[in-house]
């Protein structure tokens, strides 16, 4: 448990700091659901360079236990910063061809996920693995078992929640002007894309989010409903003020908050990646249209 009410503000104000110069990062940078290259701002370089001052004040105050928090909000500049040698020749040799844009865009999801990875390091959570259910031993036994997938009157709610969002976005994808301009040929030729999109760009969001970031900020605040809610906030926050594909404002910040709180849920749940990543996916499914509408409507 934590100590007192000012170690928790410290730790809630590292946490503060670092996602508000993340958030910052977004400031003024292109959409990447546009035809525009890639470039970077001094938004940028201000996120990673505040993210980097921050752990430098950590280091001197040798508070170990909190160098995850600048650290994972750090890396999505600098994946942006890496991304801007590699972006710009992709779109620059073939300016009207979407399927560059859709390689690009599938190229930055990964290479997030590369530089994200090596924090896994840094939960030292044993054997609770992303797609592994977690095995507890129970008290007075050496005898492993694995904890039930559901706890018990939990599953339809959550089930049903899931489903008014899914409806939520068909409402969405199948009723927004943009969308009913784009031939069903099309969807169909286009359908590859959607499926390699959505595949990465879930396992992108919830290995980040609902994985790395979840059980991060568990081991920190050792507490599960601060952890679930401290990974929604910032992830609803973006898409808030920054979304791409979903829209700004009230409704994209509070479709993504619950999102982000029923897949964090999941995880708890099920002790596993599996179930919300799947579900995620699906989702995404429907976001590839949502996010590439305009282009695809546009340039075909």
């Amino acid at each position: 448990m934590l100590k007192n009410k000012k170690e928790l503000f410290f730790m809630l104000s590292v946490y503060t700091l670092s996602t508000a110069a993340w958030l910052a990062s977004n400031i003024h940078a292109p959409l990447r659901y546009t035809m525009e290259p890639l470039k970077v701002t001094e938004w940028h370089f201000f996120s990673a360079g505040i993210n980097a001052l921050i752990l430098l004040v950590l280091v001197f105050l040798k508070r170990k236990e909190l160098f995850f928090i600048p650290i994972f909000y750090a890396i999505q500049p600098l994946a942006y910063i890496i991304m801007s040698f590699i972006s710009p020749q992709i779109l620059g040799n073939h300016p009207n061809q979407m399927t560059w844009k859709f390689v690009n865009d599938i190229l930055f999801f990964i290479l997030e996920i590369v530089l994200f990875l090596p924090l896994l390091l840094m939960l030292r959570t044993g054997d609770r693995m992303p797609f592994k259910a977690l095995r507890k031993k129970e008290p007075g036994k050496n005898k492993e078992v694995i904890l039930p997938m559901w706890k018990k009157g939990r599953k339809w709610t959550v089930s049903f929640l899931y489903a008014a969002t899914v409806l939520v976005l068909c409402f969405l994808t199948v009723y927004s002007p943009i969308q009913q301009e784009i031939r069903l040929d099309l969807i169909v030729q286009l359908l590859g894309f959607q499926i390699v999109f959505a595949l990465f760009l879930g396992i992108k969001e919830e290995l980040i989010f609902r994985w790395i970031f979840l059980k991060g900020n568990e081991k920190i605040f050792q507490s599960r409903l601060a952890a679930l809610f401290l990974q929604a906030v910032p992830w609803a926050l973006y898409h808030a003020f920054f979304g791409e594909g979903t829209g700004t404002g009230l409704i994209g910040g509070g479709l993504t908050l619950f999102g982000a709180l029923c897949f964090g849920f999941l995880v708890y749940e099920t002790e596993s990646l599996l179930l919300p990543l799947i579900l995620h996916i699906l989702i995404e499914a429907f976001g590839f249209y949502l996010m590439y509408g305009v282009l695809i409507a546009r340039f075909y």
